[in-house]
């Protein structure tokens, strides 16, 4: 039904990295993609047959994503309102100020290499 190998074997390729096991001197960015590559199958059960499986968790993915589609934050009280903007402010401080902007947009629209 799938094609297991040849999906594996393609996110593998996607993340430049192989299955192996973290060490202690590797740098941050390729333990990441060794993390990342070993538990792309963590979940699947071992035949790939799961037919009921795939279709609850599709219909559940489809469910969760139409939420959040959905949703919208509307403060009702003064303060909630003041907590929200404190939050905007410091993600904003984080990511997206200063000459080593944290959060480069391109790059990730790019894709990670």
């Amino acid at each position: 039904m799938h094609d297991i190998a040849g999906l594996h074997q393609s996110l593998l390729d996607d993340v430049k990295a192989d299955v192996m096991p973290l060490t202690s001197d590797m740098d941050v960015s390729t333990a990441r993609r060794v993390s990342l590559a070993s538990s792309f199958f963590k979940k699947l059960e071992p035949d790939g047959e799961n037919v009921e499986g795939d279709r609850r968790c599709l219909d559940k993915f489809v469910a969760c994503n139409k939420l959040c589609g959905d949703f919208c934050l509307s403060p009702t009280h003064l303060y909630h309102d003041l907590v929200l903007g404190e939050m905007k402010s410091f993600f904003d401080d984080v990511f997206f100020s200063g000459p080593d902007l944290k959060l480069d947009l391109a790059r990730i629209f790019a894709g990670v290499g």
